[in-house]
């Protein structure tokens, strides 16, 4: 009280008609370093504060402040602690900044606040000491707190309906008693150093959660089937942890949820059946885990269904029929797994299919000859199973695609034509395939083409003179052919083997996939 009194006196002269709250805010812009003079238009001079940068007020004339946003001015110093003195404030960021030092006092002073917003500063020590009860929002991520999570959020804030501390630097294991917040709508404590320990089971008593992200949070052990409770929930973030046994089945209880990211940890056993029930479901992640057994059948009937990956696991078996019916598929990635048998036929004709990579795998049989009829498709790469007959005719009107890699399966016949000349193709891979006939001159149109990789096939005749005038061409491989003639002048060739050429073809060793 006697500091403000001190300010009062100081600002007396030129501030006879300002407003406390100006008051109160000038106090805190003392207490910063404003090296921009973000600030500078607070002037003590004014009659109220609500004209000043950053500054919300009652729209009744009082002059009350009632929500500060001060992110992203470059702010630096420490929280300003008088800031709690505005009796109407309701709503305070102070984001993307360098503030900094602890915030150990309680912040129970600022008793109508609800949307609290500290992130991405360089606040460090422990976690606040309490909270006020109106809180509802509290986004703390982005700085350097540490030591452990309180054992239960601070009991004066039984609204809390948002929690986030994103890349902090807090240590010690996730605690059970966050379960009993059953207002909570937002959990985010994703990239964290815990300590090794399990996902508390008593999350599912968050009856109200609609999103919960724990990725990279070092969690270990199964995944609680206590999660399936979460019908509220939109977005779930288990990611990059150390989880292991089977997903539980209870996920397909999720009746809202969106999305679904499992990727990066050691998750065993099968995909479970019911994940058609999800309406919602529009992507799932379970990628990199230890995932075996089939995918199942009604997986690709979730009606939402837009983004699909498996890769790298050990699934087996075919790629159901019903994936023709997934209507919304438009990114699918199996990569690096143990399918087998044939893709469906319709494959394509139903969806507007952007990014199909079914690499390493068995798959066999004949490219779908629709694959393209979305008119959309940009990836398409099945390099390293067992595909055979010809590349479709359909493909050659194809102009959306941008990289297709087909090296090391069994595909015969020539190239279509217009295949050769796609105007948005940065890689073409053919490789160590039974292609025949001759590069065709269409190719002149691969205007953005970089790296042409066509060694190992049955490919005879001339190269054709327009590959000369490709000018983004840095790669052209085409070894162990029966391709005969004259380099074509002012190509990118330069050394080649195994075919009859008066000069020689400048080849890569690999191509990143």
């Amino acid at each position: 009280m006697l500091r403000l009194v001190v300010l009062l006196v100081c600002l007396v002269r030129s501030s006879v008609s300002l407003s406390r709250d100006g008051l109160y805010l000038l106090q805190v812009k003392r207490g910063l370093s404003d090296v921009n003079l973000a600030l500078s238009d607070w002037d003590p001079r004014d009659l109220t504060p609500c004209n000043w940068t950053g500054i919300t007020c009652l729209s009744d004339g009082s002059g009350s402040v009632t929500a500060i946003d001060l992110s992203g001015l470059n702010l630096s110093g420490p929280f300003p602690y008088s800031i709690c003195r505005l009796s109407k404030l309701y709503r305070l960021s102070l984001a993307v900044n360098s503030l900094n030092g602890s915030i150990t006092s309680s912040l129970l002073p600022c008793s109508y606040l609800s949307y609290l917003d500290l992130s991405q500063n360089l606040f460090v020590g422990p976690l606040p000491s309490s909270l006020p009860v109106s809180i509802t929002h509290l986004d703390l991520s982005g700085n350097n707190f540490s030591g452990p999570i309180p054992p239960s959020l601070p009991s004066a804030a039984p609204g809390l309906r948002v929690l986030s501390l994103v890349n902090n630097l807090l240590t010690g294991v996730l605690p059970y008693s966050l379960g009993s917040f059953p207002l909570l709508r937002e959990l985010n404590l994703s990239y964290n150093p815990f300590s090794a320990g399990p996902i508390p089971p008593s999350l599912g008593n968050l009856s109200s959660l609609r999103v919960l992200w724990l990725a990279g949070c070092n969690l270990t052990g199964h995944i609680p089937s206590s999660l399936g409770n979460l019908s509220y929930l939109t977005d779930l973030d288990l990611s990059y942890n150390a989880l292991s046994g089977e997903i539980p089945s209870s996920i397909s209880s999720l009746y809202s949820v969106v999305q679904i990211e499992l990727y990066s940890n050691a998750l065993t056993g099968s995909i479970p059946t019911g994940l058609s029930n999800l309406s919602y479901l529009r992507l799932i992640d379970a990628s990199t885990n230890s995932l075996s057994g089939q995918i199942p059948d009604d997986l690709f009937l979730a009606p939402s269904l837009e983004s699909l990956h498996l890769y790298e696991n050990n699934l087996s078996g075919p790629i159901p029929t019903t994936l023709v019916q997934a209507e919304q598929l438009t990114d699918i990635s199996l990569f690096s797994n143990h399918l087998s048998g044939e893709l469906p036929l319709e494959l394509g004709r139903r969806s507007k299919l952007a990014f199909l990579d079914l690499s390493n795998n068995l798959l066999s049989g004949e490219i779908p000859a629709g694959i393209c009829d979305g008119g959309v498709l940009e990836e398409l790469l099945l390099l390293n199973n067992l595909f055979s007959g010809s590349i479709p005719a359909s493909l050659a009107n194809c102009r959306t695609l941008n990289r297709v890699r087909l090296p090391n399966n069994r595909l015969t016949g020539e190239v279509p034509a217009g295949f050769w000349g796609l105007p948005h193709v940065s890689l073409l891979e053919l490789s160590r395939n039974f292609l025949s006939g001759s590069i065709s001159s269409s190719i002149a149109g691969a205007t953005n083409i970089s790296q042409l990789l066509l060694s190992e096939n049955q490919f005879v005749g001339r190269i054709p003179p327009e590959i000369g005038a490709l000018g983004n061409l840095v790669g052209f491989s085409a070894a162990s052919n029966r391709l005969t003639g004259p380099i074509p002048p002012n190509s990118p060739i330069s050394r080649n083997s195994d075919n009859s050429f008066s000069a020689t073809i400048l080849f890569p060793a690999s191509c990143p996939k």
